[in-house]
Order: structure tokens, then C-alpha cells, then sequence
């Protein structure tokens, strides 16, 4: 299969592009996603990439190099359980096309080979479709439900907790069928 789009860790360089994307995508993120929105920010999500306990990237489309996407993984652990969270959003020019859907299986491979992750686990509020349906398409399995579980959008959120263990995802891409799917 000949791949869509790439990951590329972000930089400065990248600051005009990456706030054009979030503001023309505002609708998309708010109220799942505060996403950075001022040059300040974007220089704070910069350096916070650069912390061993995160690590970020940009999706961007082999055709001319565009940002359409943003894949995270925060609070990296390394211990006996080596996991981290998952944050996600897209941009508006490339919903509906399939390249988060790429992306998030680039950074998965990313997250469980050079990484050496064993779980990553997403947060979703419930009424977040698009990132629901891209988690069960990379076979994240959906655990508890939390009440008031993260702010977002300047309030506490319900959110269930979704998660994806390296066997698993190995498994699914040595057959190519999710396990859900046998």
C-alpha cells in the first residue's frame, strides 16, 4: 500500500502553518481539543515536544507536504508497564480522506517499536465520533467510562478511556484484519 502521508516532529518553522490549520479547523476541535492557538503556545507545545515524557507529531501528506494532523503521546511512563496517552486532531482540509486514520498507524508503529510503549490509552468524550471511530479502526478497545475526567474547552468532560497493548496491534498488522474482526 503506498502511503498517503508521513510524520514529521514539528519546529518553529512550521508555527504560520500549523496556526493557520488549528484556527481554520476551530470547529472541528472545539469542545474535544485545546489545541495551540497563539505563537506563544505553539513555542510552549515546541518545547514540551522535547521532554522525555512527550513526544509529537505532525501529520503531513506526501503531495506537497501539508499539515493535516497532530498525533501526540503525553506522559510517557517507563516502568515496569512502559505507556502513554494518546492525543489526536486533524485539520479541516483533510477530514473525510483517511489521513489520520494513516497517521495514527504511523505513530502507533512509532509508539511501539522505537518507543518501546506497551499501552497507549486515549481519552474521548463520548460525543466525538470522528476520533471514536478512528480508534476502533486501529483496534483500540474501549474500557471505563469517567466522569469529569479532563477539561477541555474550559470544562470538566465525561470521557471514556480507550486502549490499544503492543501485542495486539502487532497481531493486527502480521494479518491485517483487526482482532475484533475474526
Amino acid at each position: 500500500m503506498t502511503l498517503r502521508v508521513y510524520l514529521r516532529e514539528p519546529s518553529r518553522a512550521d508555527g504560520p502553518e500549523f496556526l493557520a490549520f488549528v484556527h481554520a479547523s476551530r470547529s472541528l476541535h472545539a469542545p474535544y481539543v485545546d489545541a495551540p492557538e497563539t505563537s506563544d503556545t505553539y513555542r510552549s507545545y515546541i518545547q514540551q515536544c522535547q521532554s522525555p515524557r512527550y513526544c509529537g507529531f505532525l501529520v503531513c501528506v506526501c503531495d506537497g507536504d501539508a499539515i493535516v494532523g497532530v498525533v501526540n503521546f503525553n506522559e510517557i511512563v517507563r516502568d515496569d508497564t512502559p505507556r502513554a496517552n494518546l492525543g489526536m486532531y486533524g485539520a479541516r482540509r483533510g477530514t473525510r480522506k483517511g489521513y489520520m486514520g494513516e497517521g495514527l498507524q504511523l505513530a502507533l508503529a512509532r509508539a511501539f517499536g522505537e518507543l518501546s510503549l506497551h499501552t497507549v490509552e486515549a481519552d474521548v468524550q463520548e460525543a466525538n465520533d470522528r476520533s471514536v471511530r478512528l480508534l476502533e479502526s486501529c483496534g483500540f478497545l474501549r474500557g471505563d467510562d469517567e466522569p469529569r475526567l479532563l477539561r477541555a474547552a474550559g470544562s470538566w468532560k465525561h470521557h471514556a478511556r480507550w486502549r490499544l497493548t503492543a501485542e495486539k496491534w502487532m497481531r493486527s498488522q502480521r494479518s491485517g484484519v483487526r482482532e475484533d474482526e475474526r
